[in-house]
């Protein structure tokens, strides 16, 4: 009867059955072998489904079905650990109860259904993956990266709370470099959800898997720091938006990965070097640079603006940050607040020569866009080509000039607030 509902024309009938085939008053009462069938069979479907309604509702469903599998889980081991005690001779754990937990007859069920719960979320985890390959649609795409997200973020138990990431699963999809790549490649999506959703997992990892799993993946920084070196000359390349964000993306990550203040620090002053040198490009030929040297990218990378955290199915996320919000998470001692005081002196003033820079054509009244007699004969450069050049610069650039309002680093007794800086 599921079966033929799961795949029934109606989509409220639809949701319906899969709310039926994965709900239950006891979450720790165990799957079926059928219900995981069916859950394998229709899973692809929901997730391709058209309507953004829908897929919601799934996700919905999904994080329930999430919680129930890992709860299962938990009171299968707790079982097994107690049976093993017994045949030991030894006394057995005090069993803990979170919600209402069944009782398993011997250590047999408890193994099997402890095996199948198990292979079940391994299937699940190999079906995500193979949602996030490019030729998917937007559809698969932030659907699989949202349930994902609630796989990371979902407890082991009844009892636990939704603002813990499951270390375990991050580990195995840190030590799939599969997984990663995907990812990674996600970070240059043109839907900024799909961006958002893809750096916001990634964070989530650790930079360095550890364990069997990881015993022949490559480390993820070594990894990451080839992949923003290809995102930023992609951005530099194609100019575009979206590429120029998943390039400020994957340098926010490789800042929160790299864990040295002074590496950080290091990263940032390369990024604002970047930027001075195509600023000096653009005063000395502001036509090159608008085809061959754009700098909104670089820009977005020190990118301060706050934002707020998202919520997906009452799991809190806080957003994927930009360099300098990484930064201003950290707290430092004089010395290094110092530096931080030189490097954003130098965004500012970044800022304010790219302004001047690109100000006359911006502000010109002209309804078809102003293109300087000096620019005219640039083959490849048209109106078009150095307002969106201009444009795209200002408007990221316009984040550094916030860095004071922003500048929230909180510090240790006897260290100097980054507030402060600019009452210096």
């Amino acid at each position: 009867m599921l079966d033929r509902l799961l795949a029934h024309p109606s989509a409220s009938v639809r949701s319906s059955a899969f709310s039926l085939l994965v709900s239950s008053q006891a979450t720790t009462k165990p799957f079926s072998s059928i219900a995981f069938s069916l859950l394998k069979k229709h899973l692809a479907a929901f997730h391709a489904d058209y309507d953004a309604r829908v897929r919601n509702e799934v996700l919905g469903h999904t994080k329930n079905l999430i919680r129930r599998a890992k709860n299962i889980i938990t009171v299968s081991q707790r079982s097994l650990a107690t049976y093993q005690a017994i045949a030991d001779g030894a006394r057995p754990p005090v069993q803990k109860k979170f919600g209402p937990e069944i009782r398993l007859k011997d250590a047999a069920e408890a193994r099997d259904i402890l095996e199948s719960h198990e292979a079940f979320l391994g299937w699940y985890r190999d079906f995500l993956k193979s949602e996030l390959v490019p030729t998917a649609s937007y559809q698969r795409h932030i659907t699989a990266l949202r349930a994902a997200l609630l796989l990371l973020r979902v407890g082991k138990h009844a009892g636990a709370t939704d603002d813990i990431v499951d270390e375990d699963i991050a580990q195995l999809i840190a030590a799939d470099s599969t997984w990663v790549r995907l990812l990674l490649d996600l970070l240059l999506d043109p839907f900024d959800d799909v961006r958002d959703s893809s750096a916001t997992l990634l964070a989530m990892l650790p930079p360095k898997p550890s364990g069997a799993e990881a015993a022949d993946s490559a480390d993820l920084l070594k990894v990451l720091r080839v992949f923003c070196t290809r995102a930023s000359k992609l951005a530099d390349r194609t100019g575009r938006e979206d590429h120029g964000d998943g390039a400020a993306r994957s340098q926010a990550l490789l800042c929160t990965w790299l864990g040295s203040q002074d590496l950080q620090l290091a990263l940032l002053s390369e990024i604002i070097d970047r930027v001075e040198s195509k600023i000096s490009k653009a005063e000395e030929d502001l036509g090159y640079a608008a085809i061959e040297s754009p700098v909104h990218a670089d820009f977005a990378a020190i990118r301060s603006v706050d934002e707020m955290p998202r919520i997906y199915f009452q799991v809190i996320l806080t957003p994927s940050s930009y360099v300098w919000q990484v930064l201003s998470k950290e707290t430092y001692p004089d010395d290094k607040i110092d530096a931080l005081h030189h490097l954003q002196r130098r965004v500012l003033f970044s800022a304010r020569q790219i302004w001047l820079t690109v100000k006359h054509v911006l502000c010109d009244d002209s309804p078809e866009g102003h293109l300087p007699e000096e620019l005219e004969d640039i083959e490849g450069l048209d109106t078009k080509d150095l307002l969106s050049y201009s444009f795209r610069a200002v408007h990221e650039s316009r984040y550094g000039v916030t860095l004071r309002d922003n500048a929230d680093i909180t510090n240790y007794p006897q260290a100097t607030s980054c507030a402060c800086w600019w009452e210096r």
